[in-house]
């Protein structure tokens, strides 16, 4: 079952993982916060969905997926993206590198994390030169985006938006669910930290690593998000997003129609809903 040509199903894939990874890395992937009703209800709320298909309808061959995004500026192969998984080495020393790579091969966007545990200007590279081969005659196109945790030391967060601009990336995805972080209990149990030689890549040589860095007490993201991001953020950061950079700014983690509404009067290029 470790052969990847024989896995047919992401739970088998999941079963691989549980087996090979840490303890401490599979509990960061796979649990939740708190008594994790949310997780389970948005795993059941995925399998209620329901297709009702008309017959008969003379289906093409090959069925068109092409969405424009951003307003239109963009026309994507596919709707679907990768999204901004933090410290992916954790999981396979390939980490962001080999998932960007696999996402531009099948015409899938990537999100690169702000926590991500490879250089933004690495990442940038790998994805700019993997060769994408046609797909029956057509190219295949896919956005790279950043996304970002605002700081409570902005200028830690401005110059990741300007790293992220020299490299190319196409839209910046502001996470505005995450203050306070969830309290994530089998980090808390795993005394969660980022083993060595694993680093938060994009911070090297700024005190923001030092938490999730060591073991402690307790959990070493949580203790990072308490002391770094800022929990204080209101609607007023998007106009400050769109005084320094000129990238499409797209709001994650939006859970209601009102706050969809909020996001697009302060000028939001899209609205990147959660479970």
């Amino acid at each position: 079952m470790e052969d990847p040509s024989s896995w047919i199903n992401l739970a088998e894939v999941q079963a691989v993982a549980h087996k090979k990874m840490t303890k401490p890395a599979y509990d960061y992937y796979a649990s939740g916060a708190e008594d994790e009703i949310a997780l389970r209800e948005a795993q059941m709320a995925f399998k209620r969905i329901r297709f009702l298909p008309k017959m008969l309808q003379g289906l093409p061959e090959k069925c068109d997926t092409k969405v424009k995004v951003l307003g239109g500026r963009y026309t994507l192969s596919s709707p679907l993206i990768v999204p901004p998984m933090a410290m992916q080495k954790l999981a396979h020393p390939d980490g962001e590198i080999g998932a960007c790579r696999a996402a531009k091969m099948h015409g899938v966007s990537y999100c690169l994390s702000t926590m991500a545990t490879t250089k933004i200007e690495d990442v940038a590279s790998a994805h700019s030169s993997t060769v994408v081969p046609p797909s029956e005659g057509e190219s295949l196109s896919s956005l790279k985006m950043f996304q970002l945790y605002v700081y409570k030391d902005r200028r830690v967060s401005e110059s990741l938006i300007r790293r992220a601009e020299a490299a190319g990336f196409q839209a910046l995805v502001i996470t505005v669910d995450l203050p306070p972080l969830g309290h994530r209990e089998a980090d808390i149990r795993n005394r969660f930290h980022l083993p060595a030689p694993l680093r938060l890549e994009n911070f090297i040589g700024e005190s923001t690593t030092t938490e999730i860095d060591k073991k402690g007490a307790s959990s070493g993201l949580a203790d990072h998000s308490q002391a770094h991001f800022d929990s204080t953020l209101d609607w007023s950061i998007v106009p400050w997003l769109r005084s320094v950079t000129t990238l499409p700014i797209v709001v994650k983690g939006i859970l209601r129609a009102d706050d969809a509404l909020m996001a697009r009067q302060h000028r939001g290029g899209a609205v990147w809903g959660r479970n």
